[in-house]
């Protein structure tokens, strides 16, 4: 019989690192894990016998899309007349 699979807070026990550490393997596809339902993830004893014998080769698919971020630099000025204008004050003239 197989045993249960790992919870991601057992497994950040066990390496002495936080949940949302193991998380981020498993969204990045550093650990192999599977869904079980929107939120959780359990990871398999193989696949973690796997990522700490470092034999892991390929990654595996990310469970959740990989989406394109922009990131935009804005100035303090640009800042302060992005929250006038949300707050409807208009500058004087």
């Amino acid at each position: 019989m197989k045993p249960p699979p790992f919870s991601p807070e057992m497994l950040a026990e066990r390496w002495g690192c936080t949940p949302n550490h193991v998380r981020t393997l498993i969204k990045t596809g550093r650990l192999r894990a599977f869904s079980v339902g929107t939120r959780i993830f359990r990871v398999p004893e193989d696949a973690v016998e796997e990522f700490e014998k470092g034999e892991f080769t390929q990654p595996a698919k990310p469970s959740a899309p990989q989406q394109d971020v922009a990131v935009v630099t804005v100035t303090p000025a640009a800042a302060r007349l992005l929250r006038r204008t949300r707050r409807g004050v208009k500058d004087a003239p």
